[in-house]
Protein backbone atom coordinates (compact mmCIF):
# COMPACT_ATOMS: atom_id res chain seq x y z
CA UNK A 1 0.00 0.00 0.00
CA UNK A 2 1.09 3.51 -1.37
CA UNK A 3 1.09 6.30 1.62
CA UNK A 4 -0.88 9.43 0.89
CA UNK A 5 0.12 12.21 1.92
CA UNK A 6 -2.21 14.95 3.65
CA UNK A 7 -2.05 18.55 2.58
CA UNK A 8 -0.45 20.78 4.89
CA UNK A 9 -2.92 22.87 6.77
CA UNK A 10 -1.80 26.36 6.68
CA UNK A 11 -2.74 29.95 8.44
CA UNK A 12 -5.25 30.56 4.92
CA UNK A 13 -6.64 27.16 4.73
CA UNK A 14 -10.17 27.10 5.53
CA UNK A 15 -10.20 23.95 7.09
CA UNK A 16 -7.49 25.24 9.66
CA UNK A 17 -10.30 27.10 12.00
CA UNK A 18 -13.86 25.44 13.42
CA UNK A 19 -16.79 26.84 11.50
CA UNK A 20 -18.20 26.66 15.26
CA UNK A 21 -18.27 26.25 18.70
CA UNK A 22 -20.37 24.41 20.75
CA UNK A 23 -21.72 26.42 23.65
CA UNK A 24 -24.82 24.75 26.25
CA UNK A 25 -24.81 21.34 23.74
CA UNK A 26 -25.33 23.59 20.89
CA UNK A 27 -23.08 24.72 17.84
CA UNK A 28 -23.14 28.37 17.71
CA UNK A 29 -21.32 29.69 14.14
CA UNK A 30 -18.13 32.30 14.60
CA UNK A 31 -20.34 34.83 12.74
CA UNK A 32 -22.85 35.12 15.37
CA UNK A 33 -20.37 35.13 18.43
CA UNK A 34 -18.25 38.06 16.42
CA UNK A 35 -21.65 40.42 15.98
CA UNK A 36 -22.57 39.14 19.73
CA UNK A 37 -19.37 40.16 20.78
CA UNK A 38 -19.36 43.83 18.67
CA UNK A 39 -22.69 44.38 19.65
CA UNK A 40 -22.19 44.06 23.27
CA UNK A 41 -19.12 46.39 23.53
CA UNK A 42 -21.08 49.10 21.79
CA UNK A 43 -23.94 48.78 23.93
CA UNK A 44 -21.21 49.07 26.88
CA UNK A 45 -20.16 51.94 25.18
CA UNK A 46 -23.24 53.85 24.68
CA UNK A 47 -24.35 52.93 28.54
CA UNK A 48 -20.96 54.38 30.30
CA UNK A 49 -21.05 57.46 27.99
CA UNK A 50 -24.61 58.57 28.22
CA UNK A 51 -26.73 60.12 30.62
CA UNK A 52 -27.97 63.11 31.86
CA UNK A 53 -25.89 66.21 32.19
CA UNK A 54 -26.88 68.65 34.43
CA UNK A 55 -24.28 71.09 34.51
CA UNK A 56 -24.19 74.14 33.08
CA UNK A 57 -21.72 76.36 31.16
CA UNK A 58 -21.09 79.30 33.89
CA UNK A 59 -22.94 82.28 32.82
CA UNK A 60 -20.68 85.32 31.78
CA UNK A 61 -20.86 87.26 35.09
CA UNK A 62 -20.24 83.99 37.20
CA UNK A 63 -16.95 84.36 35.16
CA UNK A 64 -16.46 87.86 35.58
CA UNK A 65 -16.94 87.32 39.14
CA UNK A 66 -14.52 84.45 39.47
CA UNK A 67 -11.52 86.22 38.02
CA UNK A 68 -9.52 87.98 40.62
CA UNK A 69 -9.20 91.81 39.41
CA UNK A 70 -5.76 92.75 41.42
CA UNK A 71 -4.45 90.28 38.71
CA UNK A 72 -4.46 92.40 35.60
CA UNK A 73 -3.08 95.54 37.81
CA UNK A 74 -0.08 93.46 38.78
CA UNK A 75 0.88 92.48 35.39
CA UNK A 76 0.31 96.06 34.28
CA UNK A 77 2.85 96.91 36.93
CA UNK A 78 5.37 94.55 36.67
CA UNK A 79 5.10 95.61 32.43
CA UNK A 80 5.53 99.23 33.36
CA UNK A 81 8.66 98.21 35.87
CA UNK A 82 10.29 96.59 33.31
CA UNK A 83 9.67 98.97 30.65
CA UNK A 84 11.31 101.29 33.09
CA UNK A 85 14.33 99.43 33.74
CA UNK A 86 15.27 98.56 29.82
CA UNK A 87 14.33 102.62 29.53
CA UNK A 88 17.13 103.48 32.19
CA UNK A 89 19.86 101.18 30.66
CA UNK A 90 19.98 102.13 27.18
Amino acid sequence: MQRRELPERGFWNATSAPASTVILGRAVKNEYLTLGTLFTVAAGVMLAGGGKKDTKPPTLQQVKESVKIGASSNIKNFIAEAEKESGSKH
